[in-house]
């Protein structure tokens, strides 16, 4: 994908109205909503719409720039889980299979009810379960089950020393938060999914992504930190203190994403550009192709939609 910006009118959209998101866009930078905002739009291929306001780093005065890189957080999910079906297509797993077949722990796992007792899976959590939301696990930030306070107590998503499997062997000892299949609950979901990506592929996730979606798509940009070399265009993070006034700190405890990281989350553990992503999007919407190189076939981007 070229990255060069074409007129609009030739996908037939039009640049008055695409002009409006620019105006919109530095009132939340002028009211103080946040520091800096990156806007891209896509048409029939082409990139109509790519802008920047405001700063990467307020306090360094650095502005936003259309190579900033981002932590991308749960838009690493997609990636993930694209990555899970590629190895559906060149493996023996069914979607309908319990995890605990390749994932024994999980076989012991039993559910918290609401009068706090434990029962067994009705039904074995399944592969797709996890790809849906549906497997019964959760996160530690979820307040409506006393399941992500044993998340929390655990240490489940707050411990940088540990690898992807080390996690998801201490998540399999807790129990889960509904039975699987059940109901939809945000959640782990994709980390366990992240890691059955390195039981299946025999590779640690960030070499399996590098290898069959970063390097064949073109993103340059995208991985689990930011070397270096790349570090100064690496954007600030922001949230708001009790005052609602933005302030400079890292999203989550004890996360940095200039380390390379032992633990790669593949649940929000990427950090990537806006144009990496796009690419990433648009071979998506191209039925699985960008640009001649095939990630996944037609029928597998149908069955993931």
């Amino acid at each position: 994908m070229s990255n060069e910006i074409e007129l609009p009118e030739s996908v037939g959209m039009s640049s008055q109205r695409l002009n409006r998101i620019g105006v919109a866009m530095q009132r939340y930078i002028d009211n103080g909503t946040v520091r800096g905002i990156s806007t891209m739009v896509m048409r029939r291929g082409k990139v109509v719409h790519a802008e920047q306001f405001g700063h990467r780093d307020a306090e360094a005065g650095l502005e936003i720039t259309p190579d900033t890189i981002f932590r991308i957080y749960s838009m690493t999910k997609p990636i993930v889980s694209t990555a899970l079906m590629l190895l559906h297509e060149t493996t023996d797993f069914r979607l309908q299979d319990p995890v605990a077949t390749y994932l024994p722990a999980f076989g012991a796992t039993q559910v918290l009810g609401a009068d706090g007792s434990l029962a067994p899976q009705a039904r074995p959590m399944e592969i797709r379960d996890l790809l849906t939301h549906t497997s019964g696990l959760t996160y530690d930030f979820m307040e409506d089950t006393p399941v992500g306070q044993l998340y929390r107590d655990a240490r489940i998503m707050n411990d940088a020393t540990r690898t992807l499997e080390e996690v998801i062997d201490a998540l399999a000892k807790i129990p889960l938060s509904s039975q699987p299949g059940s109901r939809w609950h945000y959640s782990l979901g994709i980390d366990v999914a992240a890691r059955l990506i390195e039981v299946l592929s025999g590779q640690p996730l960030g070499d399996f992504l590098a290898e069959r979606i970063f390097g064949p798509l073109g993103m340059t940009d995208t991985d689990f930190h930011v070397s270096e070399e790349k570090a100064s265009r690496f954007a600030q993070v922001y949230g708001y203190d009790d005052n609602g006034e933005l302030l400079a700190g890292e999203g989550f405890p004890g996360a940095n994403f200039l380390r390379d990281p032992a633990f790669e989350s593949g649940g929000g553990g990427l950090v990537s550009t806006a144009m990496d992503y796009m690419r990433f999007s648009k071979m998506l919407l191209n039925g699985g192709e960008l640009e001649g190189v095939r990630i996944l076939a037609p029928l597998t981007v149908e069955l993931m939609h």
